[in-house]
């Protein structure tokens, strides 16, 4: 049964009737001055921004933003915003005014030059603004880029450090971002053993410079590694890094590097101050168990003395004894190590 005219006539006037008019939008800026405050959250209704119909004080309304359409929290970001239809009293943000962008990027100097930034993003940035830099971020130390050591990006035995300005003789010096030697002629000899050797900048020169240290036995890791890591003292330079050596290194990654950067005390010199002597020390006694032994060098320093035995820590009171603090002589208290061991004798700082 076929439908009439006039019946045909009512349905398509009650359809076009109710035809939603295309919804009229209005440009705005995003930020209000509540109390005399630049403030873009409504207090109490994390949902919602507040906004400057045309950019116009005494026209402030408050739109629902947390959607598919929502924009950045950003002061003074152009934006467009409309009146929902079935509720017209609310206003809601359907996204950046695109007409206002035509001078992003051109030298920076206009007012939305700056890049535009996820809505989470300003939790993070630090500013001035209410709610702006409230959550922290937890950065590492590495992704400090100053002086920063890393592994080389194709992957070698040495390490490239980044530029800055390092602190020496009173006065502030540059180092230019450069690479350091191959670090292959430092592995230890020793099956089984580690060393540290440090990176650290000369003071005068402005180039790299390394630090030997001795060798300990891998297998049996020390408890605390910063016992074994030489530091240049103040009237040498700045330290940069230590880099961990096994027998078998083939590269250095990111596990090998022990950041020594910005450290928060000076580092001491004079008595106290860590000194290293590595060979074959002198025989003071008949080479029997309670004989005397002395380092290779001239130099000794208060402090807790250490010895390693052809790369293995020995323990003081157990495996040996200092004769007198400062004095650069020792016994061993077991076994007398055979001819040709080789010793390598330290003095910690004074605790």
């Amino acid at each position: 049964m076929g439908i009439g005219k006039k019946k045909l006539t009512e349905v398509l006037g009650q359809a076009l009737g109710g035809k939603l008019d295309k919804l009229h939008e209005y440009p705005a800026l995003l930020g209000a001055y509540i109390n005399g405050q630049k403030t873009i959250v409504v207090n109490g209704r994390p949902d919602f921004v507040w906004c400057r119909i045309a950019g116009n004080t005494s026209q402030q309304v408050r739109a629902f933003n947390q959607h598919a359409g929502g924009v950045a929290h950003h002061w003074d970001l152009p934006i467009i915003i409309v009146q929902e239809p079935t509720n017209p009293d609310v206003w809601k943000v359907t996204g950046r005014d695109i007409r206002k962008y035509e001078t992003w990027g051109a030298g920076g100097n206009q007012p939305y030059s700056s890049p535009y930034l996820a809505q989470h993003g300003n939790d993070h940035s630090f500013s001035s603004q209410a709610g702006m830099g409230a959550d922290p971020v937890w950065v590492f130390k590495r992704q400090f880029m100053p002086l920063l050591p890393h592994p080389h990006p194709t992957g070698s035995m040495s390490l490239d450090i980044g530029s800055d300005f390092y602190y020496f003789g009173g006065q502030y010096r540059w180092f230019a971002s450069t690479g350091t030697v191959s670090f292959t002629p430092y592995l230890p000899t020793g099956a089984n053993n580690g060393r540290f050797v440090t990176v650290y900048i000369e003071g005068e020169t402005g180039n790299p410079n390394y630090l030997i240290g001795p060798e300990i036995n891998a297998l049996v890791p020390p408890i605390s590694a910063g016992d074994y890591i030489l530091i240049p003292d103040t009237n040498q330079g700045v330290a940069v890094a230590a880099v961990f050596l096994l027998t078998g290194t083939s590269r250095i990654g990111w596990g090998e590097i022990f950041d020594l950067r910005y450290p928060h005390v000076p580092v001491p010199t004079g008595p106290g101050a860590t000194r290293f002597a590595v060979g074959v020390p002198t025989s003071l006694g008949n080479g029997t168990t309670g004989a005397y032994w002395i380092v290779p060098d001239s130099e000794y320093y208060t402090g807790s003395l250490a010895i390693a035995l052809d790369g293995l820590v020995l323990v003081p009171g157990l495996d040996y004894d200092e004769q007198h603090p400062g004095s650069g002589t020792y016994q061993f208290l077991t076994d007398v190590p055979p001819t040709g061991a080789h010793h390598t004798v330290w003095y910690g700082v004074e605790v």
